[in-house]
């Protein structure tokens, strides 16, 4: 079977590209292979090709000068790496995201991440992509996705009444999420585990590659913020 994955896209978010990870992981256990369907607009620039090269070369030869001259690039260049060598992908532009789509796929897959929060992303207008509605309602189907905010604003209830209607059956990944479900739709959604808890130690592990320059037996101290 081939399913065709929408979630939130980013090269900037570890969360964000491990949640994507897992799903895949985990259909393909199950027999399934899948593609992440990403807007095109995330695709790279003729410019940004360039740059992203000139800083890989530095990167192969020196790569601790590169990480301390373009570090931003660096790490969204680690990223695209992880990505191409895990988690399949497929670019499509807006006029692809339509119901012949649905004839390429046996079904659709959104989430986890917070596919389903209008507040995010929005701007990129995939929000009607991430709640499958280019698909049969046969096709369509929830993994964990997230609402991300406790209330959802009245203007958005018509959109979200009209497409949760058309999910067999819906799951989210917070109690807060289910509660929303139940407020415009009148329908429970159970409440599941992230895909990031389905995959075990030694399949994190194998995927974890020793940072050049670092030296693990030397002390040291691991900092992570989200946001600024």
């Amino acid at each position: 079977m081939n399913a065709g994955i929408l979630t939130i896209y980013g090269l900037n978010n570890y969360g964000n590209r491990l949640q994507n990870y897992a799903v895949s992981s985990a259909l393909l256990k199950l027999g399934v292979n899948s593609e992440t369907l990403v807007p095109l607009q995330w695709s790279k620039t003729p410019y940004r090709q360039r740059l992203e090269s000139d800083v890989r070369k530095t990167y192969c030869t020196a790569p601790e000068r590169a990480q301390a001259q373009n570090p931003l690039i660096v790490r969204e260049f680690r990223y695209r790496d992880f990505n191409e060598t895990y988690i399949p992908e497929r670019y499509l532009d807006e006029i692809h995201f339509h119901p012949g789509l649905a004839e390429e796929y046996d079904f659709f897959v959104t989430g986890s991440d917070q596919v389903w929060n209008p507040q995010f992303r929005d701007s990129l207008g995939q929000l009607e992509n991430r709640l499958l509605s280019f698909a049969k309602s046969s096709q369509r189907v929830c993994f964990a996705p997230s609402i991300g905010i406790d209330q959802l604003d009245v203007k958005w209830h018509n959109l979200f009444h009209r497409e949760w209607n058309k999910v067999p059956y819906l799951n989210v990944r917070e109690e807060s999420g289910a509660e929303i479900i139940r407020q415009i739709t009148g329908r429970d959604a159970e409440v599941v585990l992230d895909p990031t808890f389905m995959i075990g130690r030694e399949e994190w592990l194998s995927l974890a590659k020793p940072l050049p320059g670092f030296d693990a037996d030397t002390p040291f101290v691991l900092y992570y913020f989200l946001g600024d």
